[in-house]
């Protein structure tokens, strides 16, 4: 992975940081330490709005659906301008900025790019209670069959201290898995063989 693509990397997942965190109450309290106006409506921050929405290719219904969405994304830029300044008066190395969800709140975000949990329910529709025993079940067959199981082997005795997988081809680029509502499933992908 190229060094530029990894910082494009991270402002993106800290944007996505910072838009679920939008709801978090320090949020206001942040943006108005900073002197933040999260609705007011400066011309340098509606021109910064009118470039990001040709940035990202955004148009709105209405006239009311664009002042709605200018609110919302001024308060975010506060936000994040208002944590950089605070990550770099503490010497932290992160840094946020705008991404296509910048005009999002943190309810639409949740709501629109991620999956609501995995329900557990038994056959009659009520969902299974926590303390009941599971069913493992194996591709070699019961687990309680009798057998002994090998003894512990420690396969990873002289495997070096690090790796950097990017070197080896091993991390892909960030995929933008729209709003299929799969992350949680695609989080494991990498570990299955």
């Amino acid at each position: 992975m190229s060094p530029m693509a990894s910082s494009t990397t991270k402002r993106a997942l800290l944007l996505l940081l910072a838009v679920l965190l939008q709801g978090c109450p320090c949020s206001a309290a942040a943006a108005a330490a900073h002197g933040g106006r999260a609705g007011g409506r400066s011309p340098a921050m509606e021109e910064r709005f009118r470039r990001w929405k040709v940035e990202y290719n955004r148009s709105y219904a209405t006239a009311a659906e664009e002042r709605r969405r200018f609110r919302v994304y001024a308060r975010n830029v506060a936000y994040i301008e208002a944590t950089n300044a605070e990550a770099a008066a503490a010497g932290l190395t992160y840094e946020l900025g705008e991404t296509a969800f910048t005009d999002l709140t943190n309810q639409e975000f949740a709501a629109m790019y991620t999956a609501p949990p995995p329900s557990h329910a038994d056959g009659d529709g009520d969902v299974d209670d926590e303390d009941a025993p599971a069913v493992i079940t194996t591709s070699a067959g019961p687990v309680d069959a009798g057998r002994r199981l090998p003894p512990y082997a420690n396969l990873s005795d002289g495997a070096p201290a690090s790796v950097d997988w990017r070197a080896s081809g091993a991390v892909t680029p960030v995929k933008n898995q729209g709003r299929c509502g799969t992350t949680y499933h695609l989080s494991f992908q990498p570990g299955i063989v």
